[in-house]
């Protein structure tokens, strides 16, 4: 038998392995040929139950497009798989839906049309001081489903009664209250109305002003000023007056001469800087190098008060001489009301708001509830306790903080108390009660207020009396030191030794709503010395008092609602089968090719041999 030679086995060998070869590509062939049925049926979405398809077509890798068909206008093509929504005689490709299965199915859908919304118009009177002429005596005119954008509407002609005079509109909707003059005939309403959460329905009310005309009105009461001017005699001091850090001028005239300002002394590290004055309308300031100072037509005076105030601040700034960094101070700022009284009507009834960890030299104004009296009550300003004691007006909107807060000595958190002050019908009375521990000290004194007993005294006033009141000087006896006041009325009463003043509005303590006399009892804190050489016998206080120090937090619930899954409509038309055939054929061919390549091999092989 012939052997067979070297070449001879390497060509049967190459041969059966091209015909291996020359299989692959119908095996990838077969791979790709997987068929995807594409489905644009009609839908009831504008034929009713006609679900006869419009169009279908087997998308694979050869024949890989299908265009979408015609729609009317607002309608769209949606997947029942998920795969890309189309628009009429869009493009949809193999590769779009080769992921999603066999079937794809598309059907019109309508698309969602924009909710329109309209407003609602009020305009309110009050017949006891004025009318809407032409209108029969009604008090409310309504304008009701306007268009959200639409022309401004006519306003009534509004005629005074005797004894008023009309002076305008204020208009409530989006935002904060705003006002139109008194001879404002249109109001154009675009924009400005106040739509509730998942409303179409905005609402605007227009409420007609007016202001009491009083004829043959009795002499005015005689006004008077009080100056209070105030440093920190951890920064500078008053020359001359023995560390005081509070020096005051009282009962002067509403038009009076100006007044002498004192020589102001930098400590170390500190530069003076001027007066930040504090009285009418805004802050002013005045330069360090100011003498005197003209406060006629500044004072502040409560409503219905014939003292006003002014208060001067000696300000100062530091020179850093590569000392450390400062550590970063903030202020907390706490408005509070009583709810028996009044309440913040978009709070929910809390009686307790908080700003925190705010700068204490920010230019922001920040934004005073609104407050709305209870019966039997006046809400007639704010009682504001920080860094001094003071009084805003009921129709003070905003306020800014700097130069407000109460800084403890060694702290970086300054604190600012603001208290809605309200006004009873009738008129009640107030009693404070200072004493002081016999053993431990005495008063300086002892007839500063009502004599009660050798160790106290009292004073007694009007709820509502915007004074400033002195708090009684404390001389410690021997082996103590006088370091403040604690006591209880409405709150808990804490002053430290250096304050020197006080007011009674929201301070005392009222036991039910029918009592007339309130009480706040104050009493000396002393503290024993041990090393009688550094004992500081005497302490005199001065003019501020400390805040009460209320935190506490909101919490904010948020309940997110899962929209549901959009409903599928799409009929899906029965599998075929297709995708299975061509890997078995694939598979098949593959099989044939080996043997045959093997056949080759062994026939080559026998003739050689």
């Amino acid at each position: 038998m012939q052997k067979t030679n070297f070449k001879t086995r390497l060509l049967a060998l190459l041969t059966a392995v091209f015909m291996v070869i020359m299989c692959v590509p119908f095996a990838a062939f077969a791979e790709d040929a997987a068929i995807v049925t594409v489905t644009f049926n009609k839908g009831n979405e504008y034929h009713g139950d006609d679900w006869t398809p419009y169009l279908t077509k087997n998308l694979c890798a050869i024949d890989n497009v299908v265009k979408a068909p015609d729609l009317p206008d607002g309608y769209y093509w949606q997947s029942n798989v998920g795969t890309k929504d189309l628009k009429a005689k869009e493009l949809l490709t193999y590769d779009d839906v080769k992921a999603a299965g066999e079937n794809v199915g598309y059907s019109p859908v309508a698309e969602p049309k924009p909710v329109e919304k309209t407003v609602n118009i009020n305009l309110n009177t009050d017949n006891n001081k004025g009318t809407f002429v032409g209108y029969d005596g009604a008090e409310t005119i309504s304008f009701e489903n306007l268009p959200e954008i639409g022309d401004p509407i006519a306003l009534p002609e509004v005629k005074a009664n005797d004894g008023y005079k009309f002076t305008g509109w204020k208009v409530e909707g989006a935002g904060e209250a705003g006002y139109l003059d008194a001879d404002a005939t249109e109001f154009g309403y675009t924009g400005a109305a106040h739509f509730p959460k998942d409303s179409t329905v905005g609402y605007i009310t227009l409420t007609a002003q007016f202001e009491e005309v009083k004829n043959d009105q009795p002499e005015e009461t005689a006004k008077t000023v009080e100056i209070y001017l105030n440093t920190d005699n951890t920064k500078g001091v008053f020359v001359g007056y023995d560390g005081a850090e509070t020096i005051s001028f009282k009962n002067l005239p509403e038009i009076g001469d100006p007044i002498a300002l004192p020589e102001v002394k930098a400590n170390d590290g500190y530069k003076f800087t001027g007066w930040k004055v504090e009285g009418a309308g805004e802050a002013g300031h005045l330069d360090a190098n100011a003498t005197e100072f003209g406060y006629t037509g500044v004072a502040h005076f409560p409503k219905d008060s014939t003292v006003g105030y002014v208060t001067l601040t000696a300000q100062f700034e530091e020179v850093k001489n590569e000392q450390p960094e400062e550590t970063k101070k903030t202020v907390s700022v706490t408005i509070t009301t009583n709810n028996e009284q009044g309440i913040f009507p978009d709070y929910d009834g809390q009686e307790v708001i908080h700003f925190d960890n705010l700068d204490p030299n920010t230019d922001q104004q920040f934004e005073l509830p609104k407050v709305e009296a209870k019966p039997g009550y006046e809400f007639i300003g704010w009682h504001v306790n920080g860094n001094e004691v003071g009084a805003w007006d009921a129709d003070t909107k905003t306020f800014g903080i700097t130069g407000l807060a109460h800084f403890e000595k060694g702290s970086n958190v300054g604190y600012l108390t603001i208290a809605a002050v309200y006004k009873a019908e009738t008129e009640r009375t107030v009693e404070v009660t200072f004493s002081v521990d016999p053993d431990k000290g005495e008063f300086k004194n002892k007839e500063l207020y009502t004599k009660t007993a050798d160790n106290a005294q009292k004073l007694t006033t009007t709820e509502f009396d915007g004074t400033q009141y002195a708090i009684p000087e404390v001389v410690a006896k021997e082996g103590y030191k006088f370091v403040g006041w604690k006591g209880q009325g409405a709150d808990v009463i804490a002053w430290d030794a250096e304050a020197k003043t006080f007011g009674v509005t929201g301070l005392c303590f009222f036991n039910g709503d029918d009592a007339t006399t309130g009480y706040a009892t104050v009493e000396a804190v002393f503290e024993k010395v041990e090393d009688k050489k550094n004992d500081n016998s005497s302490s005199s206080s001065s003019a501020s008092s400390s805040s009460n120090k209320t935190t506490t937090a909101s919490n904010e619930k948020q309940v997110v609602k899962a929209a549901a899954a959009p409903a599928n409509t799409t009929k899906v038309l029965p599998k075929t089968g297709a995708s299975n055939v061509a890997p078995l054929l694939g598979g098949s061919l593959a099989v044939v090719a080996l043997l045959m390549g093997y056949g080759v091999y062994s026939l080559v092989l026998r003739k050689k041999d």
